[in-house]
Parts: structure tokens; C-alpha cells; sequence
């Protein structure tokens, strides 16, 4: 797919095409994203909110859950840390992660600061 894939994502007979597995590495923090067209997507990609139109990554994080197989799919992303901390995100990461199974969430560099946000978030460090 290509990098317009979190606003014009392949439908299969007027429905998102659904994936076993997602290998992703979005584009960080893209400025200029297609933030209007998001908000009112017919397809719910923004169930759980519209990211601040500086920081598209949650766009692109709820974009690959939307894009799952709901019964067996998974995924694996590659983030930049900010993804985990940011104050202007945090209500849709909480409830991104209540409402998925989040498996394990990998740091590198780590940080006390990492630690301690995702602590926050419910995780054990």
C-alpha cells in the first residue's frame, strides 16, 4: 500500500481490506495529513479520535487496527517514543490500548521517562 494508505485505503466491495498480519512503519509526525477527511471517515478508522493535525501517528496506529483481520489479525509497528508520551494524544492511546490487546511494547534507548509513561498507561517496566 502506499503512504496515502491511512486516508485512501483499497476497499474490497464498498469495506476496507482486512489483514492476517501488518508489518508498518509509518511516516512520523507528518504536518500535513488528510486530518478533515479523517474525522468524518465512513469507515470509523477514528473511533477512538482525531490526532492534532501536527501528529498523524495515531491516525496511522488506528488505520492498521481498523485494517485487521478482527479474529486473528496482528500487527507490529515501529514508533517513535514520542507515540507514548505525547499530552496531546494521550486520551486516544488509552483507549487504543483498552480496547486492543497490546502485546508487548518494545524501547529503545530507554528512558525513565519512558518507564514512567508507561506506567501511566498501565504497563509494568
Amino acid at each position: 500500500m502506499s503512504g496515502e494508505s491511512a486516508a485512501l485505503q483499497e476497499l474490497e466491495r464498498d469495506r476496507l481490506t482486512r489483514f492476517d498480519v501488518i508489518f508498518a512503519n509509518p511516516p512520523y509526525s507528518i504536518k500535513k495529513w488528510g486530518r478533515a477527511k479523517f474525522s468524518s471517515d465512513p469507515y470509523e478508522r477514528n473511533k477512538y479520535g482525531v490526532p492534532p493535525q501536527g501528529c498523524a501517528d495515531y491516525a496511522f496506529f488506528q488505520q492498521i487496527f481498523k485494517s485487521l483481520n478482527p479474529k486473528m489479525g496482528r500487527a507490529e509497528m515501529l514508533w517513535p517514543h514520542g507515540v507514548l508520551f505525547r499530552n496531546s494524544e494521550q486520551r486516544i492511546r488509552r483507549q487504543v490500548i483498552e480496547a486492543w490487546q497490546v502485546g508487548r511494547v518494545e524501547l529503545k534507548n530507554q528512558s525513565k521517562k519512558l518507564f514512567q509513561a508507561l506506567e501511566e498507561l498501565g504497563f509494568k517496566a
